[in-house]
Order: C-alpha cells, then sequence, then structure tokens
C-alpha cells in the first residue's frame, strides 16, 4: 500500500509541475484536487506530504499571486523542511517567500515574526531585509546542493529585490550571475 500511495502522490505532484509550465492551471488545480482527495497518499510520507505543501503552495497559482491559503502552504513547508532537515525544499520555500515580500505582498504579522525567529532577523529590519535574507540563505543552500536552475532564479529574484531598492547596478551584477549559470549548465548527452 504504501508503494501505491508513493507512485499516486508522485504521480499527481509531477503533474502538477508540469502543467505548472505549460500555465494549464485548470489542469494544475485537479492534479493537486486529486491528492487533496486522498491525502493518506502523502500523510505517512513527510518528504512527499513537504513537497505536497510547496506545490499546493507555489504552483496553483499560475500568475505567482500568493493567496493566504498558499503562503500558510508555504510555510508549512518550511516547518516540515526545518523538522526533517530537507534543505532543498526549505530553500525553495524561501525563495517563494522573498519574491512575494519583494513583489509587495502583504504578509500577516504572525507569519513574519515566525520567519523572522526561525532566520533570526531582527524586528528592527525592514520586511525587504527579511526578504534579503531568505534570498540569501536560499541562495547558499542552492549552491551547495549543486541545483544551477536553482541558483539562477534565485540571482534573478535577488536582482528584483534590487530593482525595488533602485539599486540597479546591484540589481545588473545580480542578473549577470544569473545567466553566468545558466552558461554553466549542460545539456544531456545522448546515451
Amino acid at each position: 500500500r504504501g508503494l501505491w500511495n508513493f507512485a499516486m502522490s508522485d504521480f499527481y505532484l509531477i503533474q502538477s509541475i508540469y502543467f505548472y509550465y505549460l500555465r494549464q492551471e485548470d489542469e494544475v488545480k485537479k492534479a493537486f484536487q486529486a491528492i487533496s482527495n486522498n491525502m493518506d497518499w502523502v500523510r505517512a510520507d513527510t518528504a512527499q506530504l513537504t513537497w505536497f505543501y510547496f506545490l499546493g503552495g507555489n504552483t496553483k497559482n499560475i500568475d505567482n499571486q500568493l493567496g493566504d491559503d498558499d503562503m500558510q502552504n508555504i510555510l508549512r513547508c518550511v516547518t516540515l523542511s526545518q523538522e526533517h532537515g530537507y534543505k532543498y525544499l526549505r530553500s525553495k520555500a524561501f525563495s517563494t517567500i522573498a519574491e512575494d515580500i519583494v513583489n509587495a505582498k502583504k504578509m500577516r504579522p504572525s507569519r513574519e515574526v515566525y520567519l523572522r525567529e526561525l532566520l533570526t532577523v531582527p524586528d528592527t529590519l525592514t520586511r525587504m531585509a527579511l526578504s534579503f535574507s531568505l534570498a540569501n540563505q536560499a541562495l547558499k543552500d542552492f549552491t551547495e546542493y549543486g541545483s544551477l536552475f536553482d541558483v539562477s532564479q534565485t540571482h534573478i529574484m535577488l536582482s528584483e529585490y534590487y530593482l525595488s531598492e533602485n539599486k540597479k547596478e546591484k540589481a545588473l551584477e545580480e542578473l549577470k550571475k544569473a545567466l553566468e549559470c545558466a552558461q554553466r549548465a549542460k545539456a544531456p548527452q545522448p546515451l
């Protein structure tokens, strides 16, 4: 039964990512609904459950507008990732939250306090500084993990941060770093 649950949840999680990148919002929602209707597929496997929360918070909205439920799922992902040592997923969630802050989305004060305590970011620093801390932690982890795609995306997000702070030179530096990552990535070789 456990293998079946893993196979079904993995199928629908991957399907949601696939349709997300094809910008097929209805299909993404159907994939998540399939898992939501069968939570026993992911409940016993914390890694799958953490992925479910991350993707449920991040891919349901094609336009990248995180709603309240989406942010709740992302924060569940952060909590489970922190508890179980899923550094990559925690970093994906950090990157998502950082981008959401940069795009001037509002966040409940209790959620902001949680993130500040998690990263030991003082209350005296701005929300943008919190965003910067989240992005830099994600960048550090992605670099350590070796995910050039995620490193590149985080550099792009940091560029957006610098643009929002009117630091155009720094924004350009981050975009150059993102491009360098893309150039270092190697295409798969045929077998």
